[in-house]
């Protein structure tokens, strides 16, 4: 490694974000060590994975259940606040209410399909399972955080900036690891 390379992975480093920063600094870490090591770090990354897939199922089957339960009621106040000055009209909660059910739904299908392209990437070794997952973040993400911050509903927002800082470093790093041949981290 030379010393330009050095410095140019060091001014890379310091230039990332929090959520990134981590990652990475991970990713520069591996160079020095073992493969067991880097393979014990893969493990972790790719058991958080399974887990943020298992829970997106598990909330996903929870909210058609919940939608109307006054555990959602705060958060049901957060959106209408959004589109309503006053209070809402109780046709447009229910129609709330339903749109939040039908979407729980649609979380379980995505709760699969993550799970099941998080156990092709582990067993596979495949970038393109890691790359998948941080693109389809990456698509939805930005819009719908602007379609949030359009309508004034600042809780999505929140919502969804965690769920990329969640899970877009953890996966970033997977794909960089997977790209290594096995011999380069001895």
């Amino acid at each position: 490694m030379t010393k330009n390379n050095t410095a140019r992975d060091a001014t890379l480093e310091s230039n990332l974000h929090l959520g990134f920063s981590v990652t990475f600094s991970i990713a520069f870490s591996t160079r020095m060590m073992s493969n067991t090591q880097v393979q014990k770090w893969r493990l972790i990354l790719v058991t958080w994975m399974i887990t943020a897939a298992l829970v997106h199922l598990l909330v996903g089957l929870l909210m058609p259940w919940l939608a109307a339960s006054p555990w959602t009621e705060a958060y049901h106040q957060l959106i209408e606040a959004g589109f309503w000055r006053e209070a809402a009209p109780s046709a447009a909660r229910a129609q709330q209410v339903w749109w939040m059910g039908i979407f729980g739904a649609t979380i379980q299908s995505l709760a699969i399909c993550m799970l099941v392209l998080t156990l092709i990437g582990h067993f596979h070794r495949s970038r393109l399972a890691w790359g998948g997952l941080i693109a389809s973040i990456i698509l939805w993400a930005p819009q719908d955080i602007a379609l949030s911050l359009q309508a004034g509903v600042i809780v999505n927002v929140w919502i969804d900036a965690i769920a990329v800082l969640l899970l877009v470093p953890p996966l970033g790093m997977l794909w960089w690891i997977d790209g290594k041949p096995a011999n380069k981290f001895v």
